[in-house]
């Protein structure tokens, strides 16, 4: 009967623990440029591939044990590097500073741009060279404040 109690209390102990996901390997670098950039601590917030309508490119969820990113493998792998940066940073907007999705243009030299990473739509690739890599910095500011 003790035997079988404390196989019981182990089973609890060991099911009741922590469900924290780790982030995805691929994720990581982005998770380490956003820190660079922002100088935040984002390694509490895990990212990972997750299945979804494919609507969306990724999805922020916030739970009782730490918010996490869900990220749609299929659109993933035909973005660039810079855009998945952008997207990265965009739910990271979501899941670690707690952001809603910003739709307001503003200009630079001449071209509309998103006012904010966290916007409903993704950058295009002319957005990205007009406007996120010139003004990076700005960005970064804006998604901090």
């Amino acid at each position: 009967m003790k035997r079988i109690f404390t196989m019981l209390l182990l089973l609890l102990i060991s099911c009741g623990s922590e469900t924290t996901l780790k982030t995805d390997d691929v994720f990581e670098q982005y998770k380490q440029r956003f820190t660079i950039d922002t100088k935040l601590d984002a390694s509490h917030i895990s990212i990972i591939f997750g299945e979804m309508d494919a609507k969306w490119y990724a999805l922020c969820y916030y739970d009782s044990d730490g918010n996490y990113i869900h990220i749609n493998k299929t659109p993933w792998e035909t973005l660039s590097d810079i855009r998945r940066e952008i997207l990265i940073y965009h739910e990271l907007g979501h899941c670690l500073l707690g952001k809603d999705h910003y739709d307001v243009d503003i200009f630079f030299n001449g071209y509309r741009c998103p006012s904010s990473i966290v916007t409903t739509l993704l950058f295009t690739e002319n957005q990205i060279q007009h406007c996120y890599l010139p003004e990076k910095e700005y960005y970064i500011n804006e998604l901090l404040n």
